[in-house]
């Protein structure tokens, strides 16, 4: 699956920014993703909370998908590989905001 920073999908690229500018506090993303936001203009930049771009790696395994974070093994009971992402990308944001 493309991430929506990749060259291929500029509509995609679009919306993140169009939601990065509106985003307070906090961004977190997977990879190609910040790419799209790193081109932002530098007056939004300077506004908006620092941007992690950690990369998932979800492996499928028996009930579910399972992935580590900080050497922490975690399992997303879903089914779909996104589901994993969208799981992991919940549990930077919950170590970053403490």
């Amino acid at each position: 699956m493309a991430a929506p920073g990749d060259s291929a999908r500029p509509l995609a690229r679009e919306r993140v920014q169009q939601f990065a500018v509106r985003v307070k506090a906090g961004i977190v993303c997977g990879p190609g993703v910040g790419e799209a936001l790193r081109n932002l203009p530098p007056d939004i930049q300077k506004t908006r909370a620092t941007l992690v771009d950690e990369k998932c790696e979800p492996r499928e395994e028996s009930g579910g998908w399972r992935f580590l974070y900080k050497g922490v093994s975690f399992l997303c009971p879903l089914i779909g590989y996104h589901n994993a992402e969208n799981a992991f990308v919940a549990v930077v944001l919950c170590s970053q905001l403490g």
